[in-house]
């Protein structure tokens, strides 16, 4: 099962011992790695995890652009990063509009070092600037083992703020608010923050954790460590003894990450991909016009044993699964779940971004915005074919194609980026007529 943790803390080489032996004295806390970022990423193999969120926090506005350009440095499989913002900076919608295009995930805001409330009139801007591009912010939450109070957040002030701007994508570190969790389960638990286990798993009853995850819905649960305040190893262990469900492990520990912020696992380096041919884009088109069902009357499905993690278990059955599309010369791979159903799901909705890449129409019709389906609907990969035409058709100058689709630059790079063989293949487009490569999100 793959593992994202949302929520860990990696600073420039020259700077990262100093400042977290310095935090980690003033909260009493012994860090687990010196918070650079070939520790992290080591903390992470040992952890079996496969990639994590940089959540980096301006102390003051002076520094938001300098953070915010080391973190688009660094914002790269497997270690990728959000932006940051501080409350005193003048004009902030222009810097989260730059933190948009250069591809970081979303906006980093601490109450506690930045000393605001939700409700403050300096925020009014950023929160509702980051609902109108989608990009998610990542607040801490609750008290802070490394302050004294009076704290700036609540529960109730995070729940209201997001009834303020509904179109806000909140996600509330430490389970909604750290050593408020009475208040968590009676006023948060239930709307629709996400939250995240940060710095969290330990410190109350994993009973009462349990009924904020189920009263909340594990769908809007991520996993996140707080690294390196906590050690990942440990972490990991903790929420293995967790008494979930599997569905409710694999949503907390991937799935919702995944859809929030658009990831997708690199494909298995020992898996080689099908041959492909030369293919009209009618018969593309022709293709992802198909319900399920029909399109895999078209196909052949192959079925084998997975080579991915999940141990013994996994391996004694046929599990994995090939669809190939003769007429496109496409194939798509799955082997990431124990259930061939599953797998052949998630399969089939690779295979229809293949088939979306497989050829360009010459003349290319609207991809329009207002039309972007849903990135899991069969739809997506028709509506993907279009914007990749676009592209090509305006010489994979991504702000060009943009415009002509109705999307922001940074929206139609987000959604290149969901589908690393897309992402490969515009880069290689662009690296061929000179052009630099897209910065990651």
């Amino acid at each position: 099962m793959p593992v994202f943790d949302c929520h860990v803390h990696v600073f420039p080489d020259a700077i990262a011992p100093a400042v977290v032996a310095a935090m980690g004295q003033k909260a009493g806390i012994e860090p687990d790695y010196d918070g650079t970022r070939d520790a992290l990423l080591q903390r992470l193999r040992d952890a079996d995890c496969d990639a994590a969120l940089n959540c980096p926090v301006a102390t003051s506005p002076k520094q938001v652009r300098s953070i915010n350009d080391w973190a688009a440095s660094v914002n790269e499989w497997p270690l990728l990063s959000l932006g940051s913002i501080h409350p005193d900076l003048p004009k902030p919608t222009v810097e989260i509009e730059r933190i948009h295009s250069l591809g970081l995930l979303g906006v980093k805001l601490h109450p506690e070092y930045q000393r605001f409330t939700p409700e403050d009139p300096r925020l009014e801007a950023v929160w509702e600037t980051c609902a109108g591009l989608g990009l998610p912010v990542l607040t801490h939450a609750g008290e802070d083992v490394g302050l004294e109070p009076p704290y700036h957040s609540t529960p109730a002030g995070l729940a209201a703020l997001v009834e303020r701007v509904p179109g806000l994508i909140l996600i509330a570190a430490h389970l909604g608010g750290f050593r408020q969790w009475d208040e968590v389960e009676a006023c948060l638990a239930g709307t629709r923050i996400y939250l995240d286990l940060s710095f969290a798993l330990g410190e109350l009853p994993d009973e009462q954790l349990l009924r904020i995850v189920r009263k909340h819905g594990a769908q809007r649960v991520l996993y996140g460590t707080d690294a390196p305040w906590k050690n990942p190893c440990e972490y990991r262990q903790r929420f293995a003894a967790l008494p979930l469900e599997e569905r409710e492990r694999r949503w907390i520990l991937w799935d919702n990450a995944a859809e929030l912020f658009g990831l997708h696992l690199p494909a298995p380096p020992d898996v080689a991909p099908e041959p492909t041919v030369e293919t009209d884009w009618r018969q593309r088109d022709h293709a992802l016009s198909l319900d399920d069902e029909a399109l895999l009357t078209e196909c052949r499905v192959d079925t084998f044993r997975g080579s991915g993690k999940g141990g013994q278990k996994r391996n004694r059955t046929n599990t994995a699964i090939r669809i190939t599309h003769p007429a496109t010369g496409t194939s798509a791979y799955s082997d990431e779940t124990r259930s061939q159903h599953a797998n052949r799901l998630l399969a089939l909705r690779l295979l229809r971004w293949e088939v979306a890449m497989s050829s360009r129409c010459p003349t290319p019709r609207p991809a329009p915005a207002a039309s972007l389906p849903g990135w899991r609907t069969p739809a997506y990969a028709a509506w993907l074919a279009r914007a990749l035409d676009q592209l090509a058709a305006s010489g994979y100058q991504v702000g060009n194609a943009a415009r002509s689709i109705g999307l922001s630059t940074g929206k139609l790079v987000h959604e290149l980026a969901r589908n690393s063989r897309v992402w490969d293949a515009v880069n290689h487009a662009r690296s061929e007529r000179g052009l630099p490569p897209l910065a990651r999100r």
